[in-house]
């Protein structure tokens, strides 16, 4: 189902501009996704390196939890990333000198690849998928992701963090956002909303970016990041029920009073027990609808909450704040698990984070 997007925060009159230029461009995303990958050498080049340790601070930087690369030709391996970022969201172009295995950790956000031709092979979650003209990978955490790039391949990358995901959900939903968001593992780059998406890439490849100062590239960036994430959320996920009217159930119910009763009370020693009384279920309904609509238990989901609530937190501490009175003050009882958990959530520690 493709939904009009209608709720822009920034600036409305913008936001629908381009909506609708982007809508109305003539050039086919194939085209666009071409232009992309044989131009970024040209222009918004990142880094052109032989280094191995240079790449690697590169790529950290940029795709956040991939880090086990395997290259089959060291002794000539260059590696060449150019792109830029609108808000939190970054579109990059890569190429490699020697074909290179690509198997992250744990991807952190959602990434978009996209190529010109049949050089790049993904197997994710043991299915194979070839991004190719007309054909993207979609790549989400909680999947197993290994990528195979061939010598001299270029592929464009669309990276979406996760938590901007959340914050967006939130504000369109009223509701608290899930840990992650799941997408089809392949789409069609010419289909009408992924297509919208291409288009738009392409036209900010393509556009100088408006000059700092007096709000313009600031208020450029945050309509046009609102722009994507609306697209991206309304696409096929399997948080879709929750982004358009519903017919009301009994799940639905129990599932939406779960998860707005933890969002409310997270800070809280709260309790199945708790959860049982609010919903009006069983023990054993709340877990059986947690589990098929969301893949995950009650608890996690308050695991959850309480670890964004404290992460977002130590990125924006008031004075006096310590890892742990935040914890604490987020319904978090046992610092080592804690401290364990978030590290391999966000990759560092919360003491690196509240010391940022």
């Amino acid at each position: 189902m493709i939904i009009q997007i209608t709720n822009y925060p920034f600036s409305p009159i913008f936001a629908l501009w381009l909506d609708l230029l982007v809508d109305r461009l003539r050039i086919e995303p194939r085209m666009i996704t071409q232009n992309l990958v044989k131009g970024y050498t040209e222009k918004r080049t990142i880094a052109d390196t032989p280094d191995i340790d240079v790449f690697r601070q590169v790529a950290a930087k940029h795709f956040t939890g991939v880090k086990n690369y395997h290259f089959k030709d060291i002794k000539n391996f260059r590696f060449k990333i150019g792109g830029f970022e609108v808000g939190s969201i970054g579109l990059y172009c890569t190429e490699y000198s020697t074909g290179t295995t690509v198997t992250p950790d744990e991807m952190k956000d959602i990434m978009i690849a996209i190529s010109d031709g049949d050089h790049s092979q993904f197997s994710i979650d043991n299915d194979p998928v070839v991004c190719k003209k007309g054909v993207a990978a979609v790549l989400t955490p909680k999947r197993n992701i290994s990528i195979e790039r061939l010598p001299s391949s270029q592929l464009l990358h669309l990276c979406v963090p996760t938590d901007t995901l959340q914050r967006k959900f939130e504000d369109n939903t009223r509701s608290a956002a899930p840990l992650s968001f799941r997408y089809p593992k392949s789409i069609s780059t010419d289909k009408s909303h992924w297509g919208r998406i291409i288009r738009l890439v392409g036209f900010l490849w393509n556009s100088p970016l408006p000059e700092p100062g007096l709000g313009g590239r600031e208020a450029f960036a945050a309509n046009v990041e609102d722009l994507i994430i609306d697209y991206i959320l309304h696409l096929s996920n399997d948080y879709s029920e929750a982004m358009v009217p519903h017919k009301d159930s009994v799940a639905q119910r129990i599932l939406h009073t779960a998860e707005e009763y933890i969002e409310a009370h997270y800070m809280e020693a709260i309790t199945i027990s708790d959860m049982v009384i609010v919903c009006a279920c069983s023990r054993s309904s709340l877990f059986d609808i947690f589990r098929k609509y969301r893949c995950y238990t009650p608890l996690q989901f308050l695991s959850s909450r309480r670890m964004l609530h404290a992460r977002r937190k130590l990125l924006n501490p008031e004075q006096g704040d310590s890892v742990t009175t935040i914890a604490y003050s987020n319904g978090i009882g046992h610092l080592g698990r804690f401290s364990g958990e978030y590290r391999r959530v966000y990759g560092e520690s919360p003491f690196n984070t509240l010391s940022k």
